[in-house]
């Protein structure tokens, strides 16, 4: 978690980190605690602590992290000695530092969706977001008072509220967005490519990775930038979609297989497995609001009676050798 904060993690350990966020409540549950109780990335204490001395007195009262038996079940005490070490550290802070006045900059405000629910709010600064399913978005005490910096994991539809003073920024995966005032998508999920669609003004989109990949989106344009952080690719095509997730009114005219099925699992949040040799089959649909996946199935299966599609939860599963002809 700690490495996380400080963007310490390679693309592969941020996108399993980040898909454990979306998938284990739990999991998750624990990690905006800590958020609220260590993080220190932007504390003006955070200067002049000591991390070395503090976990140096910690780790001599700390000798090994026994396993017990209780109640037939073995218990870990690992956790306990994580959390008694952020406690120990905090008074380290509380007892060195007490010249210096600690603000609550560091609490984190979290809106996460469920596994099935879209949401709209207005953030602190008035702007109105529209939050996917599994999806999350977080910021600190000072957003909208120094700062407008959001940390978005899933998907979202902001219609930012314009400042020129005070730039909008999104940071998501390896990717950075940002704005003084516009209407924008951003879908930003673990292990996927990053994607951005302009609904009206101009987004500057960036890599955190590497400087030279950063692009200037106006109307109309979309660009993706891939897990790695090292390709941002910019397109005039015009998509009448990327907002179907929240419209749900998707149109698909001999679109591949691999877009429309991406923008499917984003909408009614399934999943689709198919073969390699099947991703650039031509797909025509047209659903509206009262559509379900149900009559999505319903018209692949008339649309392509070669191909057999099964059911197992919430993935649809596909087989098939080619494209029909």
């Amino acid at each position: 978690m700690a490495k996380y904060l400080a963007d310490e993690l390679g693309a592969e350990e941020r996108a399993d980190f980040e898909s454990k966020l979306v998938q284990d409540e739990s999991f998750s549950l624990e990690f905006e605690a800590y958020m609220n109780a260590w993080d220190l990335q932007n504390d003006p204490i955070s200067s002049s602590f000591n991390t070395e001395e503090a976990w140096n007195t910690v780790q001599n009262q700390i000798t090994e992290t026994p396993v017990v038996e209780m109640n037939n079940s073995k218990f870990s005490f690992l956790k306990i000695a994580a959390t008694l070490l952020v406690l120990a550290v905090a008074g380290y802070f509380i007892v060195n530092q007490t010249q210096v006045a600690v603000k609550d900059t560091n609490v984190f405000q979290v809106h996460a969706s469920s596994a099935s629910v879209t949401e709209a709010f207005k953030l602190p600064d008035g702007t109105v977001v529209k939050l996917n399913a599994r999806s999350k978005i977080s910021y600190n005490a000072e957003f909208g008072i120094s700062n407008r910096n959001v940390t978005l994991i899933g998907q979202a539809d902001f219609d930012v509220e314009r400042n020129e003073s005070m730039p909008f920024v999104i940071e998501a995966g390896n990717g950075r967005v940002e704005v003084l005032g516009t209407s924008f998508d951003v879908a930003a999920y673990p292990g996927k490519m990053l994607k951005v669609a302009v609904t009206e003004g101009t987004v500057a989109f960036s890599s955190k990775v590497k400087e030279d990949q950063k692009a200037v989106l106006n109307q109309g344009q979309k660009a993706q930038l891939d897990t790695e952080g090292q390709t941002l690719e910019v397109s005039e095509k015009k998509d009448d979609n990327f907002k179907g997730w929240w419209t749900r009114e998707l149109n698909f005219d001999n679109t591949p297989f691999a877009e429309a099925f991406d923008i499917l699992e984003r909408t009614y949040q399934v999943e689709f497995q198919y073969p390699d040799a099947l991703k650039g089959c031509a797909y025509t649909g047209q659903y509206g609001a009262n559509d379900t996946i149900d009559n999505v199935i319903a018209v692949l299966e008339s649309t392509f009676p070669s191909f057999t599609i099964t059911k197992k939860e919430n993935q649809y599963i596909l087989e098939g050798t080619a494209c029909p002809k």
